[in-house]
């Protein structure tokens, strides 16, 4: 068994004991697990018992407990069952229009509409419901730190049914689930306070070049939670900077097409002139949709704050490549979830022409298919 094996049997092997897991097996839905998922849409689903729609959980070896990840149904004129949890959770609508109810004990009902690409957070412990308004079943992707939450409580009936109002979260303000307009800057990130957002395909983003040329990166938060993300765009044919999280994080592809190559961070960045190049996960589609070539691509990438322990040996370094070519103004983009932490000091910008792009080179020349592109240079998150 190759050493990338032994690390993934012995990582499994721990997740089956935690408390999440086995209340996951309960549910009698399916569990797809791997390093990826070409298409979330096209997943096998079954009923759902506890929440009246269809679903099938998603664990994905990098999530390692920290987050977890289902795409849930919601049949055609139909709603699925309220509830509420104690464990934060992210929306992603994939497919279809509805809305979201969202209520506290004794409270009153308030309510928003949602259509594709829509992304939103039911508050901490609320009650919500999602609707199907229309004549086709919704899809949507949701991803929460259940795994975390579950495995500090070990309770199930405190899990969905605590009577404790996080009012300092939600108080039902009407205003809760416009469109946020609070966007500063901090350090090196440009924050957007929002509780929604519409269509993730359309967000405005902030101008970064520090993290490659042409890049874009807006962080967003969302009803105060420790799930927080951020949009990000680069050109096409370009690379995204290779770098590293923490355990949790998830790359959904939304738009375009391109790969991701994946590999412990304990391999350095230059896996195979190291000679690990068996170690380094086959490339993938990252972003797969049916797009003309000149319009952007897109990711989703969930994590929560508290992954951010960079320095654990499971964390994996990524690369990210986008296939579509160079057209006018044509560029790639991607959203993704990830944690909020300081930000490593780092010198002044390297020129894109000094010795660090060799890393990029280097898994060019092993990579059929890979972008000839030196104008990235890598670099850690």
């Amino acid at each position: 068994m190759s050493p990338q094996n032994e690390r993934i049997s012995a990582l499994m092997a721990a997740f089956h004991k935690t408390t999440y897991f086995k209340w996951m097996m309960r549910q009698n839905i399916p569990v797809v697990d791997g390093y990826g998922v070409e298409d979330v849409r096209n997943i096998a689903l079954a009923p759902w018992r506890r929440t009246g729609g269809k679903a099938a959980f998603i664990n994905l070896y990098g999530m390692e407990g920290v987050t977890g990840m289902y795409v849930g149904e919601i049949p055609s004129g139909g709603a699925l069952e309220p509830e509420k949890h104690f464990y934060e959770e992210v929306v992603c609508i994939l497919d279809g229009h509805g809305a979201t109810e969202v209520w506290q004990d004794g409270g009153r009902k308030q309510s928003f509409e949602w259509g594709p690409w829509s992304l939103f957070a039911p508050p901490l412990n609320a009650w919500h419901r999602l609707i199907n308004g229309a004549r086709q079943p919704v899809k949507f992707l949701a991803v929460t730190n259940a795994p975390l939450v579950m495995d500090i409580v070990h309770n199930e009936e405190f899990i969905f049914d605590c009577p404790y109002l996080f009012s300092d979260r939600y108080s039902g303000a009407d205003e809760f689930f416009q469109v946020g307009q609070k966007r500063y800057e901090a350090g090196m990130q440009h924050i957007w306070e929002t509780n929604f957002i519409m269509d993730i395909q359309s967000a405005d983003l902030d101008q970064r070049e520090v993290k490659g040329a042409g890049v874009r990166i807006t962080q967003f938060e969302l009803s105060g939670n420790s799930l927080i993300g951020h949009l990000a765009q680069w050109p096409a044919a370009r690379y995204h900077k290779a770098h590293y999280h923490g355990a949790g994080a998830i790359l959904l592809g939304l738009q375009s097409s391109g790969y991701v190559l994946l590999w412990s961070k304990e391999l350095s960045t230059r896996p195979y002139e190291a000679g690990h190049g068996d170690e380094v996960v086959g490339t993938f589609r990252s972003c797969q949709a049916h797009r003309a070539p000149d319009h952007p691509a897109r990711t989703l990438r969930p994590m929560t704050r508290g992954s951010a322990r960079a320095e654990t040996e499971k964390v994996r370094v990524h690369a990210v490549w986008n296939h579509c070519r160079r057209r006018g103004n044509q560029r790639s983009e991607r959203l993704s979830y990830r944690l909020r932490r300081a930000q490593q000091k780092r010198g002044a910008q390297k020129s894109r022409h000094q010795p660090e792009r060799d890393f990029l080179h280097d898994v060019d020349a092993r990579t059929p298919g890979a972008p000839d592109d030196r104008n990235a240079v890598a670099a850690r998150d």
